[in-house]
């Protein structure tokens, strides 16, 4: 599962408050939902292309300000 933290304003700058949220959404889910694995990672991603997605389509990036968004996929394999 992967929780992803989106900040208003300047694209590439994630507040460590965002990150917290992101990973305390995950962290909650994990706990809440048996037999699923989480796995916290941190690194910048292009935003406008997240946007575009079927679930976001037609939030701005300032209505992303206090959204985690959750990506959850079945069957993919352990990482080690």
């Amino acid at each position: 599962m992967t929780c992803t933290a989106y900040q208003s304003g300047n694209p590439t700058f994630i507040s460590q408050l965002s990150l917290r949220r992101a990973k305390s959404v995950c962290g909650f889910l994990g706990r809440k939902v048996p037999g699923i694995e989480v796995r916290a990672v941190t690194s910048f991603a292009d935003v406008s292309a997240q946007v575009q997605r079927q679930d976001l389509a037609g939030l701005s990036p300032s209505a992303l300000l206090r959204r985690v968004v959750v990506q959850a996929s079945p069957g993919l394999p352990k990482l080690r």
